[in-house]
């Protein structure tokens, strides 16, 4: 179950663990960005730490014929899966291309054929590159993909705009800042920087949220034998 806290109850714990409820030389507006900044951090320990299993995010992408590339969501941090609709009813996991392959770019022939009453690829690759996803060989039709991705964090804004703190690991983001505002007060962080290296040794800990079984090899043939 999610445990959801607020950009004012971050401020309000932070101000209070640094002292500084009625003053100090932090701002209001510089708590909102140092808050910010740690959840940054936050979010990249997290999204290393569990991958898909916490943050996968799923978008409908649609290639255009003859254009070898096609946008990323705007929220797109990191891709976890991409696969293709070949229309056949089975998606097809793309992989991702070499360097060499994207500079041998091929034109391709609608990207599959048919054979029987099945399509069959013809090596598709992928690159993410800047804001887009390039394909070899480029689309020459129209394609249906599910990207599975990881998304960037939101930015807190307005008091009431929540923080997703899973078990309380929204701990590491109060004490991260607590240590920025005693440093910028030339006050002792040390306390604080160590109750927040805490918090991110008990976020590797978890790691692996399924405990039920180790991963194993799977069957290599398809459920007719194939």
């Amino acid at each position: 179950m999610a445990l959801t806290v607020t950009l004012a109850q971050l401020t309000t714990w932070a101000q209070q663990r640094s002292h500084m409820e009625n003053g100090g030389p932090v701002a209001a507006s510089e708590w909102t960005d140092l808050i910010n900044a740690s959840i940054r951090k936050f979010y990249r320990e997290l999204t290393q730490t569990f991958g898909a299993e916490y943050f996968n995010s799923t978008a409908t992408l649609t290639t255009t014929a003859n254009v070898e590339s096609v946008n990323l969501p705007t929220d797109f941090l990191k891709e976890l899966s991409l696969w293709w609709d070949d229309g056949s009813g089975v998606k097809k996991r793309l992989r991702r291309a070499t360097e060499q392959q994207l500079e041998d770019q091929l034109s391709g022939s609608g990207w599959g054929i048919w054979v029987g009453s099945r399509s069959t690829e013809c090596g598709v690759g992928y690159a993410i590159r800047n804001a887009v996803i390039r394909f070899v060989p480029t689309p020459t039709a129209v394609h249906s993909l599910r990207l599975n991705y990881v998304k960037a964090p939101v930015k807190l804004t307005a008091p009431a705009d929540p923080l997703d703190g899973y078990v309380g690991l929204e701990e590491y983001v109060v004490w991260d800042v607590t240590a920025a505002a005693l440093a910028k007060e030339e006050s002792d962080p040390s306390y604080a920087i160590s109750k927040a290296n805490e918090v991110l040794k008990d976020i590797r800990a978890l790691g692996e949220r399924d405990q039920s079984e180790p991963l194993v090899i799977q069957e290599l043939t398809s459920w007719w034998g194939e």
